[in-house]
């Protein structure tokens, strides 16, 4: 028997796996002959996952819907409700995380917070110490063909 906790979101996973394995398969739709207590009743939040993904807070939300939403897609995805499927791609391909407008913004990758002393000291260590080497290897380039015109002298005179 799947639980849905009244008024928390939260949904016990104990109780459906134990479901699972005693009725071998949940059917993907409800059973004309299911009672409404053997129904699993998904978050209302599913409706506003391409608007509102990144910011839900709960995780145990976040891990419901995504539980719910792969149950989801073991099954035929022609009878998933539309809501359902654009959940999904929106998870999937939407503009969180990484693929953020705020991380492009910039294009530094830090989510599109402002640069901090530290980040800016860092980077900037890291070119000098960059641009130092790349100064000393062109020097020893220029002395190594120096040095090589010496031998091949040396080598012709004797």
């Amino acid at each position: 028997m799947l639980l849905r906790l009244p008024k928390k979101n939260t949904f016990c996973l104990v109780a459906r796996r134990a479901s699972m394995k005693s009725s071998a398969r949940l059917s993907h739709t409800s059973p004309p002959s299911a009672s409404k207590q053997d129904v699993y009743i998904p978050p209302d939040e599913i409706k506003d996952v391409p608007q509102k993904w990144d910011i839900i807070k709960p995780k145990m939300l976040k891990d419901e819907i995504l539980e719910y939403l792969r149950w989801k897609m073991e099954g035929n995805w022609s009878k998933m409700s539309r809501e359902e499927q654009m959940a999904i791609y929106s998870i999937s391909y939407g503009k969180w995380g990484p693929r953020s407008e705020a991380k492009n913004k910039n294009g530094l990758g830090n989510g599109g917070k402002e640069l901090n002393l530290s980040y800016i000291l860092m980077r900037t260590v890291f070119n000098l110490i960059l641009l130092s080497a790349a100064g000393v290897s062109l020097l020893n380039l220029k002395r190594d063909k120096e040095t090589l015109k010496e031998w091949d002298h040396q080598e012709t005179a004797v």
